[in-house]
């Protein structure tokens, strides 16, 4: 068999629920499920990538498709580890605007509602 063919099928899915979960299982029976964390946390959505891809690697060796295929079932349900430019655009705004004095917040505020 050459490297890229697959011995050990893999299943991945999101269950869209409260809470929605993602679900791994290989043809052998060996299951993973995880608990999605909010769209928004990046930090943990990326955690729970890295740790479902490992978790696969540790049953069966897989090959690039596999690994994509568990990250593409995480973004296929909305769940990014990047932000789209306008999402950073708006935490750079954000980031500044705190790192403001509060009078320079208040006056900042004023010139958007003369706007």
């Amino acid at each position: 068999m050459g490297k890229h063919q697959v011995t050990n099928r893999l299943i991945q899915r999101t269950v869209v629920g409260n809470p929605a979960r993602l679900v791994l299982e290989f043809e052998t029976g060996h299951r993973y499920e995880k608990v999605l964390p909010e769209i928004s946390d990046l930090d943990s959505i990326r955690q729970v990538r890295d740790i479902a891809v490992n978790w696969a690697a540790s049953i069966s060796p897989i090959t690039v498709g596999q690994e994509n295929s568990i990250k593409k079932a995480l973004t296929d349900s909305g769940y990014f580890v990047r932000l789209s430019s306008s999402r950073r655009k708006t935490r750079r705004a954000r980031a500044y605007f705190e790192q403001l004095s509060a009078e320079d917040q208040k006056e900042f505020l004023k010139t958007l509602e003369g706007m």
